[in-house]
């Protein structure tokens, strides 16, 4: 009997739509609530990967100052010993070469060598590991560090090259940089010195260690957004001209963007970006200013995450979170057909 008067009741069609009401509005609310949840969960990710950038940008950041500074600081030896050698004497070359020979043999990758040009751009020195004395005696004038080094405004102070093809030593055709400064003997110039390191050494020591995923990346560019350090493909290339030929949706924003890094000292951002021969991907991205020593250059890591990678954690519960949803739906519309026949059948047996 009690049976039959709950049946009753619920086939009261008022009974059914309130029900079926009900059921939508838990529907909406469940719909409401994984989606804000969803949203708390992509703002926390996000910021999580923006911290842990950050302090990885920095840290790499200082250990690329860390190795800078040493180079200077050997460089400023050298000056400092130069300096104390009367202007009319002439360079000890053998002396020198010694020198040399025991600052390589302490040295550890990425640095390869040492080399003495003298006031006319000639290589008259050059040491590494290998005794390769390829291109002594040959003129590098032309080189910007040698010109650079010849301008008296720029005593004591110290130059960074960017990315070039070495024509001398070990290194002969492949990518080096340098850290060069003028050499004086009293107030006189003699010349410059170079100590040289190879771009992928460099890049294996400072740029690839920072990627704690495969799809992370980073690379090290100047104050004029040149690629100095990271993937073959960018080096010296400026990364404004570089995105306005390659022309990626929302190029424009990358470009405002990276100008703006060149002047904080750190920043989070993020952008579209597309390397050499890859798709275009949204990166979450931290940058930090490398402080380099006695030089009117400054150098920025960047560090890139796809935003893909960083909401992979969420993958499970989207699919769930959408499965879900489609069962609502299919159960609100079922139970609109439902509400629909059975108000028809009340209506025919009346």
């Amino acid at each position: 009997m009690k049976l039959k008067k709950v049946v009753k009741f619920f086939s009261k069609w008022q009974v059914q739509l309130i029900i079926l009401l009900a059921h939508i509005l838990l529907s909406v609310v469940g719909f409401y609530n994984f989606v804000f949840n969803y949203h708390l969960s992509e703002v926390y990710l996000v910021q999580s990967v923006n911290e842990k950038q950050q302090i990885i940008s920095k840290s790499g950041a200082r250990s690329v100052e860390n190795f800078l500074h040493s180079i200077d600081n050997q460089l400023s030896s050298f000056v400092f010993s130069f300096a104390k050698i009367d202007g009319n004497t002439a360079i000890d070359k053998e002396a020198t070469r010694q020198q040399f020979a025991e600052f390589i043999k302490r040295s550890k990758p990425p640095i390869s060598g040492i080399a003495l040009y003298d006031e006319s751009g000639t290589l008259i020195i050059i040491e590494n590991k290998e005794h390769n004395k390829l291109g002594e005696g040959v003129d590098f004038s032309s080189r910007d560090f040698i010109t650079w080094s010849t301008d008296p405004l720029n005593k004591g102070k110290s130059f960074i090259t960017n990315p070039y093809i070495s024509a001398s030593g070990s290194t002969q055709g492949q990518n080096i940089m340098a850290i060069v400064t003028p050499i004086y003997f009293g107030n006189k110039f003699k010349g410059t010195l170079a100590i040289r390191f190879l771009v992928n050494q460099f890049k294996d020591a400072f740029i690839n260690p920072l990627a704690t995923a495969i799809d992370e990346d980073s690379f090290i560019i100047d104050n004029n957004n040149v690629v100095i350090a990271g993937d073959v493909g960018l080096l010296n290339k400026n990364l404004n001209d570089y995105a306005r030929q390659s022309k990626w949706h929302n190029y424009t924003d990358f470009n405002d963007k990276l100008n703006a890094v060149l002047k904080k000292d750190s920043t989070n951002t993020s952008w579209n970006f597309a390397f050499p021969n890859q798709k275009v991907k949204n990166y979450l991205v931290a940058s930090s200013k490398i402080d380099l020593p006695n030089t009117d250059k400054d150098l920025y890591l960047i560090l890139l995450t796809p935003q893909s990678g960083t909401l992979k954690p969420l993958s499970p519960l989207r699919y769930y979170g959408t499965v879900w949803i489609w069962i609502s739906i299919i159960l609100t519309f079922l139970g609109g057909v439902i509400y629909i026949v059975v108000k028809r059948l009340s209506k025919e047996s009346v």
